[in-house]
């Protein structure tokens, strides 16, 4: 679980630094954050099947001008594509 914070950290830093740190000029929907939240807090002692998985989920994020889209895969074989509108 640490390992995916951090590395969504430093995906994040490595976007500001090559895309500049202006705001978005979008507000981000509750919902798309609340659901973003759950799979960055995901606990493999929760869901059984991901217990003895070395990678529990992707997480995989592109802004452009007008919303920002979260892809993400879970090892159990959820997939959800999120939008930020």
């Amino acid at each position: 679980m640490r390992t995916l914070i951090i590395m969504a950290a430093f995906l994040s830093s490595i976007g500001r630094l090559f895309g500049g740190d202006d705001k978005p000029a979008y507000e981000l929907a509750e919902i798309y954050t609340d659901m973003r939240q759950q799979v960055l807090e995901l606990d493999a002692e929760k869901i059984g099947e991901l217990k003895d998985k070395p990678i529990w989920a992707v997480l995989m994020e592109t802004g452009y001008p007008e919303a920002a889209v979260t892809l993400v895969a879970v090892a159990d074989g959820a997939a959800s594509l999120y939008f930020s509108r």
